[in-house]
């Protein structure tokens, strides 16, 4: 999987991880919903923190299927899963990034259970709190930067999983903001001193960049929001584009 060294219960994890990402139907209802919802019907989607790839799955399903997804994972342990679950997709690029205010290489901490086996679902950047953690090196770029590198002037969707950090790629993302315009799929996470910023901070980057917020109620609807008050899954659109938005 990597030069890193991975004991048993890591291992049998690996291969656990591997099994769900076959099996697994999660985020489908989600994923259908928000391609529904874009403007474009063959969209070009980013997402960051891409995990094993459940998402990518799901987009894959819709009738509405991506014209191309760009999916990052920083961690070497994830990444491999993430690359066999993708790999029958021809529409996806996969990137070995973590996303974030700088470019140059951060530290990504991966939170241990007591058997030795890797939470992945919480792997994080940014300050550590008590427990025990397998840290790995891994390389940050601004997401304009990459943007530009890519050539890429058309993003449809921007989904972003990444506990804690997503302000951290948002100070990074100003051109996107400002000009690209995509709808952004956000996982608005506390950061637990993680990091010089709060989970408001997030909510009022969108809005002072003119995005109105929704979340997916336990009615399967979108529900507009004027405040963020708790953690949850958030549906940011460019206010130009809501007007005739089944929404």
């Amino acid at each position: 999987m990597s030069n890193l060294t991975y004991n048993f219960a890591q291992k049998i994890r690996w291969f656990r991880l591997l099994a769900h990402s076959r099996s697994s139907k999660l985020n489908e209802e989600v994923a259908l919903s928000l391609l529904d919802k874009l403007p474009s019907k063959s969209p070009v989607i980013f997402d960051i923190g891409a995990n094993i790839g459940l998402f990518i799955k799901a987009f894959n399903k819709s009738p509405h299927k991506p014209k191309l997804i760009f999916a990052f994972e920083p961690s070497t342990y994830v990444y491999s899963v993430l690359k066999l679950t993708v790999s029958r997709f021809k529409n996806v690029q996969c990137f070995k990034l973590a996303l974030d205010s700088k470019n140059g290489t951060t530290t990504l901490n991966m939170p241990l259970k007591k058997s030795g086996s890797i939470r992945v679902g919480l792997s994080h950047i940014g300050e550590v709190s008590k427990g025990d953690y397998l840290q790995e090196s891994v390389e940050t770029k601004l997401l304009d930067d990459f943007v530009e590198e890519m050539k890429c002037d058309v993003i449809d969707l921007i989904k972003i999983d990444v506990e804690g950090a997503e302000f951290e790629i948002l100070k990074g993302a100003n051109r996107i903001l400002t000009e690209i315009r995509p709808f952004w799929f956000v996982e608005i996470s506390e950061t637990k001193g993680r990091f010089d910023n709060n989970s408001k901070d997030t909510f009022k980057k969108f809005f002072d960049a003119n995005y109105a917020a929704f979340y997916f109620n336990e009615q399967r609807e979108w529900v507009a929001v004027q405040d963020y008050d708790n953690e949850n899954d958030f549906l940011f659109v460019p206010k130009e584009m809501l007007n005739g938005l089944n929404i």
